[in-house]
């Protein structure tokens, strides 16, 4: 029975990766209080080089528009993909300070991670699911690399992954249960390791950077703005405890938007 599950899982797996992927973008008829434009803009299917410049070519839009984005994220539904350009979209992503969701319908799979922990604040709401990377020698079935050459190239990436989370400001516990998890199979994220791994938060340096902006220009104290922001954080959450964490209040909501 278990060796069928696991049949089910990789045909499951290997068909999902035949979807490429595309990075939607849209206006919308709405805008903000200072008069900008909402749009949105979605990561969806598989993960591809070619997403990079398409992904590159509406930030410069929104740019040169003063677009905003809505719910101020990047949305997320992927099965997964190529690791490389995932990355390379992350890093895009933090640059540009911009959060990244998971809708509650959507999922965020494998590679789709690491864009996912890019974001200045992450809510994922959706499922998310991560395992080990697929490798040279795992593809390559005609001429495969040797058992050292392989090896040589998973502790690269053991070591590229780790890099990239401290870069990111997720925690290492995330990259181990993705790294333990084998090729063939996906493990799912509960609710409570979204929550210990930060992907319903804002992270505290975007925080920081914020809180200090917000206090300058409304010309207070950081402890005033401390008695503003719980109190505006009541008003919000009328229902919320304030001796708890709340992990369901918005990106806008955390980033004081």
């Amino acid at each position: 029975m278990n060796f069928f599950k696991i049949l089910i899982a990789s045909l499951l797996m290997m068909l999902s990766i035949q979807v490429d992927a595309e990075v939607e973008f849209q206006k919308l008829d709405y805008k903000d209080s200072k008069g900008h434009e909402f749009a949105s803009l979605k990561l969806t299917g598989h993960i591809l080089d070619s997403d990079v410049s398409l992904f590159k070519k509406y930030i410069r839009q929104i740019h040169k528009e003063h677009l905003r984005l809505e719910d101020d994220s990047v949305v997320l539904n992927s099965h997964g993909g190529m690791a490389l350009p995932a990355i390379e979209i992350g890093r895009i992503i933090r640059k540009e300070h911009l959060s990244t969701l998971v809708p509650q319908d959507a999922i965020c799979n494998s590679a789709c991670a690491y864009v996912l922990i890019s974001g200045v604040c992450r809510m994922a709401l959706g499922e998310v699911k991560i395992h080990r990377s697929l490798h040279q020698g795992d593809e390559e079935m005609e001429s495969p690399i040797s058992i050292k050459e392989n090896y040589k190239v998973i502790q690269k990436d053991i070591r590229d992954k780790f890099s990239f989370y401290h870069e990111m400001g997720a925690p290492v516990a995330m990259v181990w249960q993705g790294i333990n998890t084998p090729q063939w199979l996906i493990t799912s994220l509960s609710e409570e390791e979204k929550d210990l791994y930060g992907l319903f938060y804002s992270i505290p340096e975007e925080q920081d950077l914020r809180y200090n902006r917000m206090a300058r220009q409304r010309k207070v104290s950081k402890f005033d703005l401390v008695a503003i922001l719980k109190d505006k954080y009541v008003e919000s959450n009328p229902e919320g405890n304030l001796s708890e964490i709340t992990n369901r209040v918005s990106c806008s909501e955390q980033l004081f938007l």
